[in-house]
């Protein structure tokens, strides 16, 4: 996972443990995200919003 989120928790300053969890959680909160099979993603920008914090 790459993106803004993963940049702000970096900044954190979790221990590793702690920030895997976190990025964990998230990377499987996204993978239910009904917008990646929604074919007009591309012009959408909640997908857009989407892409820019969780996926960079």
């Amino acid at each position: 996972m790459t993106g803004e989120f993963v940049k702000r928790v970096e900044l954190l300053g979790l221990s590793e443990e702690s920030k895997q969890k976190v990025l964990d959680l998230v990377r499987e909160v996204g993978d239910e995200f009904p917008c990646l099979a929604c074919p007009s993603k591309d012009d959408c920008e909640n997908f857009k919003w989407h892409i820019k914090w969780f996926s960079g």
